[in-house]
């Protein structure tokens, strides 16, 4: 599993509440809601495809773990 970037994890992100003028505020408006990236569970919505996705590149091309994690790390741009 992976963790989700917008919220590092925790399922809430913080957002403004507040109204005022930029002039009065005191910066401390904020709230904590669900964080829209992954709907609050704190991991990436799209890992288990991703994972799914590791699996089918492991067993077509017959590659171990370790030499899919060197390609991951290693890739081109």
């Amino acid at each position: 599993m992976r963790d989700c970037k917008q919220c590092d994890g925790t399922g809430k992100t913080e957002v403004m509440n507040c109204h005022n003028q930029s002039n009065e505020c005191c910066g401390g408006c904020y709230k904590d809601v669900e964080c829209e990236e992954c709907n609050g569970s704190g991991i990436y919505q799209h890992w288990s495809e991703i994972e799914q996705e590791f699996d089918y590149f492991i067993s077509d091309w017959d590659l171990t773990k370790e030499e899919l994690e060197y390609l991951i790390k290693n890739k081109t741009k």
